[in-house]
Formats: C-alpha cells, sequence, structure tokens
C-alpha cells in the first residue's frame, strides 16, 4: 500500500507539461517592449524622470546605496498609487494600488512607513519596487535605462524621455512631487497638487506623447533581429493588426482566432500576422495535450489506484468514446485516421474541449483532444514551409514545445501505429514530460511540482490542474492604445486611432 502523510511540500503550477514557452518565446517576439505586467506606458517616462532625479540629487552618504534608490523609487510609487486610487478611482495596472485602497480613508499617508524597506506591512515587497519587478526588463529592452552594481542607470535614449516627461509637468508641480518623496509623508489635500502626474494625464501631440509613440512605433531592435540577421517591425505590425481588429469590433480575447481565420497560404512567414496565426495553432495544440493530462488527473482524484491498472484503464476508455464519437476502430492506423477525420473546424473543435472540461467530461475532452491534434496536423501540411521559416528565424526551434516538435512527437512518429496503442503512447509521453518538468524545475531549487505521485505501484493523487493557455501581452497593448487616445473607453477606434491606422 502506498504511504500517506500530509503534504506540505508541494506548490501550484501553470505549466506542468512545460511546453509553454514556444508560446511565450511568439508572443516576446510579437509584442517586444512591453510584458503583461506593464499596464501603462506612461510609467515609461515616469520612471525615466524619476531616476534622472535621482542622479540630479547631492550624494548624501545614505544615497550611496542601491536600496536608497530603490526606497526613492518605492516612495514615487505608492505616491503614484495613493494618486490614481483618489483622483482616478477606476483606473487600472497600478502597481501598489491594492494597499493604497485599504488605506485610502486614512487622510494622511506615512509613505515612508508605506514604502521603505525595511518595513512590516508594505506597499511591494520586492527590493526595487514595481521598477525592478515589472518594468525594467522592458525599459532595458527599449534601451531606455540599464542596471550597473545593482543601480538603475539611465541611458541617452533614456534621458531624452525624461526631458519630454519633465516638459509635461510644471516645474512648481514637479518640484511639490519631489518633496512629497523627501519628507516621506503626504495628505488628501496634497493629491489635487499633483494631478498632472496622472497616468492617463497624457496630452495628445505634446513632446512626451510624442516619444512614447515612438517607443512603440520604431524597429523592435537590435534583440529581437531575425536569425539571419534581418531587422524586425513586428511590433509596429501587430499594433496595425490590433488596430485593423477594432474595425472589426474584435473582442480582446479573440484577436489570434481573428487573425487565424484570416490568414492564408500566401502570408509573409515572417510576419505578424503569420506569428499570431502560429501563436493559435501552438496554443490550440498545447490545450489540448493539457485537457488530456487534466483528464487523466481528474480521474484519480479521491481513489486508490494500482498504476498499471489505471494507465490501461483510462487509455481503454479515451478509446471507446472515440469510436463513438469519431466512428473508428482502435485497430486502425493514425495514417488511416488521418484521412477519416471528421471535418469540422479547429476553434469548433477547441471549443468543444473547452466545454467539456468546464462540465467536468474527462474522456469526451481527452478524445476530442486527440481528434483536435490530428485535424492540426492535416491542416497544417500546406503551412509546413512557413512554419519552419518562423521557427528558425525567430529562435522557436529550439523551444520544447513548438508546434514542430509536437506535431512529430504526437503524429508525424505514429502514423503506422493503430489507435489504442497510440493513445496509451500519447499518455505515457505526457506522464514522463510532467515529471521531467517536475523534477527539473525541483533542481532548479523550486518547490515539488508533481500533480501525482507513484509509490509501490499505486498512483496517487496530488492536485489537478486545469489547461489553461498564456497571456500574450495583449491587454497591456490594449492599455497603451487607450491611455494614447487611439481607442476609447468602449475599444473603439478614435478620430486619431483611424489616423494612425491609415498611415501604416
Amino acid at each position: 500500500m502506498p504511504f500517506w502523510a500530509e503534504n506540505g511540500g508541494f506548490i501550484r503550477g501553470r505549466d506542468p507539461l512545460g511546453i509553454q514557452n514556444s508560446s511565450i518565446t511568439v508572443y516576446g517576439r510579437l509584442l517586444p517592449g512591453m510584458t503583461n505586467l506593464t499596464g501603462r506606458i506612461r510609467y515609461y517616462s515616469f520612471y525615466c524622470w524619476l531616476l534622472d532625479e535621482y542622479d540630479r540629487l547631492s550624494l548624501e552618504k545614505e544615497k550611496q546605496t542601491p536600496q536608497a534608490q530603490y526606497n526613492f523609487i518605492r516612495r514615487a510609487e505608492l505616491i503614484m498609487a495613493f494618486l490614481m486610487v483618489i483622483k482616478e478611482p477606476n483606473g487600472t495596472n497600478v502597481p501598489g494600488s491594492d494597499y493604497a485602497t485599504r488605506h485610502k480613508a486614512d487622510g494622511s499617508y506615512s509613505i515612508i512607513q508605506g514604502a521603505d524597506k525595511p518595513g512590516k506591512e508594505l506597499y511591494w515587497d520586492y527590493r526595487s519596487g514595481a521598477l525592478g519587478q515589472y518594468y525594467a526588463g522592458s525599459l532595458i529592452n527599449l534601451e531606455l535605462i540599464e542596471i550597473v552594481e545593482n543601480y538603475f542607470h539611465i541611458k541617452p535614449k533614456g534621458q531624452k524621455v525624461a526631458e519630454a516627461f519633465r516638459s509635461a509637468i510644471p516645474v512648481n508641480v514637479r518640484t511639490y512631487f519631489l518633496e512629497l518623496i523627501r519628507k516621506g509623508t503626504c495628505g488628501w489635500n496634497d493629491f489635487d497638487k499633483i494631478m498632472s502626474f496622472r497616468l492617463n494625464a497624457l496630452t495628445e501631440s505634446s513632446e512626451e506623447w510624442l516619444l512614447l509613440n515612438n517607443l512603440l512605433l520604431e524597429r523592435d531592435g537590435d534583440n529581437f533581429k531575425t536569425r539571419d540577421g534581418k531587422s524586425s517591425e513586428k511590433r509596429i505590425e501587430s499594433i496595425k493588426l490590433y488596430l485593423q481588429s477594432k474595425t472589426e469590433s474584435v473582442p480582446l480575447n479573440e484577436f489570434p482566432l481573428w487573425i487565424f481565420k484570416n490568414t492564408s497560404p500566401s502570408v509573409d512567414p515572417n510576419s505578424s500576422q503569420f506569428g499570431w496565426f502560429y501563436y493559435y495553432l501552438n496554443e490550440s495544440v498545447h490545450y489540448a495535450l493539457s485537457s488530456i493530462f487534466w483528464a487523466f488527473l481528474f480521474n484519480i482524484e479521491g481513489t486508490i489506484s494500482e498504476f498499471d491498472s489505471y494507465l490501461k484503464d483510462f487509455g481503454s476508455e479515451i478509446q471507446k468514446k472515440s469510436e463513438a464519437l469519431l466512428g473508428i476502430s482502435s485497430e486502425d492506423t493514425l495514417k488511416d485516421i488521418l484521412e477519416l477525420i471528421e471535418k469540422r473546424s479547429i476553434q469548433d473543435e477547441l471549443a468543444d474541449i473547452r466545454g467539456a472540461v468546464k462540465k467536468e467530461l474527462p474522456y469526451y475532452a481527452a478524445s476530442r483532444s486527440v481528434s483536435l491534434l490530428m485535424m492540426i496536423y492535416n491542416f497544417t501540411e500546406s503551412y509546413q514551409e512557413h512554419i519552419k521559416n518562423f521557427e528558425l528565424n525567430n529562435y522557436i526551434d529550439y523551444q520544447k514545445g513548438n508546434l514542430t516538435e509536437h506535431l512529430d512527437i504526437y503524429i508525424k512518429k505514429n502514423l503506422d501505429t493503430n489507435y489504442r496503442e497510440y493513445i496509451n503512447q500519447i499518455v505515457k509521453t505526457l506522464i514522463n514530460d510532467h515529471m521531467a518538468t517536475a523534477y527539473r524545475k525541483m533542481g532548479n531549487g523550486e518547490a515539488n511540482l508533481l500533480k501525482f505521485l507513484i509509490e509501490d505501484r499505486y498512483i496517487i493523487h496530488v492536485e489537478t490542474i486545469q489547461p489553461r493557455g498564456t497571456t500574450p501581452r495583449l491587454q497591456s497593448l490594449h492599455n497603451f492604445m487607450r491611455d494614447l487616445g487611439y481607442i476609447d473607453r468602449e475599444g473603439t477606434l478614435t478620430g486619431l486611432g483611424w489616423k494612425l491606422l491609415n498611415s501604416m
């Protein structure tokens, strides 16, 4: 019998199969210079100005440590959080807003107590604040700042952005804000005097607005050249596609699907359009594999099963469900089934799987997931050269979980295998992938990520994790377009947005 003990060492993991890095790499190249956590574009100019102002401070003894710089930044971030919570309560993506909301009614605020490290109840745990944890990577990619010996340093390009921010804020308001940082306290009435610092207070056609636009509409930079050495403009292309989607009122979460449905084999394989097309297919494969793994875990919740017996029974149930749904025999080879597979759209099959997971129908979800893998294999036959070209030029070919690798492992190498053995092979591959991923991460110092244990031939359930996709920075892009005035509150293109789209 297995050994049962209270578990204290397992943690949740978002990617139990270790396959999402390929998708992360794709959207990282499609929208460089932003992340899912860089939610407001005015932080880019705000941080450049802050670092420039810090460099202008007198060389006091306490300024000679990185933590002194971090506390300067942290105080400014907390003041900004209070400003936005009090004056723009419907604003989003403001680091420290939870803390500011809890203390909003206080009336007077100790910025030192809420910001400075070390401290007890702080607005932000990370030492260098949201700048270090959320924004620094993007500012570095855009060549605005650098980190030298744990200090943030502004670069010449960032200096121009700092000057643009400075020109957007009256000198008396800037001085007042800096004084709030220095003394480390502020009251309710202070926020009336720094309104021009609000994240949504960008002025159209101002120097700051123009420079922030330029950051988004310039080439992607040397770090994002293709493998053949060509400069990339994928961010510009993605922005254009996003604006075009707004002309058709495409919901943000359906943007990749919209691209997928509007892409043909004639598309440039190095374009952002093909990149988003690839992303949709890659995510669909990942969701299918994750759904099979979810079904495997779901069925052992609250049970004690002998591992080999459960593995056999699980595969057998998927086979039975597939025979009923697809009209196939378990003795048919995969090659034969590929010729018979029903002509459903990939998006409909994916929606069916999502529905089955939500309704907790594990075998239906698993059998439909296998069907989706076969559909994608058939569909991508006319895109093979494009896919390989895109993966090679964008450094995706070596990423675990890329489209070519998965279609090769889960379909191509099994063409002559009968369906019964094929299902068993898929399940074993997923189990091995999960265990290898969990052990690799534990070897890197992370806690135990295993979702099941095998002890004395018995399988022990740890956690069932639902299939989920990656988040491809589209919300940040949407927020940037909103802050710059290209879309309105409802997500509709403004006159300024139409002007930009027509100029691209």
